[in-house]
């Protein structure tokens, strides 16, 4: 049997639509790791956020900030990709016209502007760290890891260009439509779910046929397009599934990550 890697997206994926863990999920993956294989998480949650899906499923790897931050659990080891915070303060004066309210977090702290407009998803961690409150580029005090920054729905073309200046080249983004605004995701060039995977493989000295990777949403395409058995969710974004290898045949509610993981796997002889 050959070893592979296994990383697979936590909501719409492996977490059903009330977010939680089906039990047929948490017995599989312990079976493939008995079995030898290699099972990373890779979700857009930072650790604290994911910490007790972490717990339950105990994967090897997570990667957290969609892929800012790369957890190697057995040896204790994390791997950062922020954006300095230069670099950060200068978009945002440049788009400060703009911003109607941001959130930033590094480690060990926590940045807002404007917390009213911020998305539950980002407040559930406030209470596990020191919060900063104020105009983000006064009060920013880390290299931020995957900053959303919350600007009018009008002025996604105008942060778009600003972005193209080559003192930003570092920087990639994603956005995020919601009705009265758009949130722009930063993150450094490096940290996407796809390069922690290539990341990941050459550290372990496993080749790059030996994945599957299974995701639903928008930031999970570099994640899908860098493994050879790229998966999107049956419930997942059209975008993804035009993308992907594979696309389930059951959606997050009734297991289908895991099943379609037992498919690839029996096809390629595991």
């Amino acid at each position: 049997m050959e070893k592979y890697i296994i990383m697979c997206d936590l909501d719409g994926t492996l977490l059903n639509s009330k977010s939680k863990l089906i039990f047929k999920t948490i017995r599989y993956i312990k079976k493939l790791k008995r079995k030898g294989h290699i099972f990373s998480l890779a979700t857009g949650r930072c650790y604290e956020s994911a910490s007790k899906y972490i717990n339950r499923l105990k994967p090897d790897i997570s990667v957290c900030d969609n892929g800012g931050s790369i957890y190697f659990h057995k040896e204790n080891k994390t791997i950062l990709r922020a954006i300095d915070k230069t670099l950060f303060i200068d978009f945002v004066n440049e788009i400060r016209e703009y911003l109607v309210a941001a959130f930033s977090q590094d480690f060990n702290n926590i940045c807002i502007e404007n917390e009213a407009l911020i998305p539950a998803w980002c407040k559930d961690i406030i209470d596990k760290r020191p919060v900063a409150r104020g105009n983000i580029e006064k009060i920013i005090n880390h290299n931020p890891i995957n900053p959303c920054l919350f600007v009018k729905a009008s002025s996604l073309k105008e942060c778009e260009e600003i972005l193209k200046k080559e003192k930003y080249k570092r920087i990639s983004y994603r956005y995020w439509e919601y009705k009265e605004y758009i949130n722009i995701e930063l993150y450094d060039a490096l940290g996407t779910k796809g390069n922690a995977l290539k990341f990941i493989h050459n550290k372990l000295n496993i080749p790059l046929s030996n994945n599957i990777a299974i995701g639903d949403e928008k930031n999970d395409i570099e994640l899908i397009e860098a493994s050879y058995n790229g998966t999107a969710m049956l419930n997942g974004s059209p975008l993804l599934k035009a993308k992907a290898k594979y696309v389930t045949k059951y959606d997050n509610n009734h297991n289908g990550a895991a099943k379609m993981i037992n498919y690839i796997l029996k096809k390629n002889g595991q």
